[in-house]
């Protein structure tokens, strides 16, 4: 697992809900995301997600599935591609008189490539990568609500 922090100027709840939201990802997505519900309505475990955006500067496809919500404190998902089952945990945590948010990202199968470059692309690709995606997320919590 790794771990990817950022602390928003947001309280949990507003974080909680705008990350447990699939369709909002594109919004805090560096490489052109697309995201579409596979069923109608709010978030809950279970929903299903068809998205596309890149990998290695490739188109790539996945299905991401809502697997656990704890409100206002945490939302799992998968996302599954024709290669790997990645796990992304998000915990909103007080923090500073705003929010702290940990990303936890667990690969849960993938080619044993993946664990043998895997520590050489994380600090130099994968982290640069998810800390642009969190400060995005960040930018957008903390936009202004009309």
């Amino acid at each position: 697992m790794n771990t990817y922090s950022i602390v928003a100027n947001t309280t949990p709840e507003a974080a909680y809900a705008y990350v447990a939201d699939i369709t909002t990802h594109p919004a805090w997505s560096p490489d052109s995301m697309k995201v579409e519900p596979e069923q109608a309505g709010p978030p809950a475990v279970g929903s299903k997600y068809k998205t596309e955006g890149h990998l290695v500067n490739k188109p790539n496809s996945a299905v991401v599935e809502i697997t656990a919500l704890t409100p206002d404190r945490s939302v799992t998902f998968t996302a599954t591609d024709g290669n790997s089952i990645v796990q992304h945990e998000f915990v909103f945590t007080n923090e500073q008189g705003g929010t702290r948010i940990d990303r936890n990202v667990t690969g849960l199968k993938g080619p044993l490539i993946f664990k043998i470059i895997f520590p050489v692309l994380e600090p130099l690709v994968i982290r640069p990568g998810t800390m642009k995606c969190m400060g995005m997320l960040k930018d957008r919590l903390e936009e202004p609500k009309n």
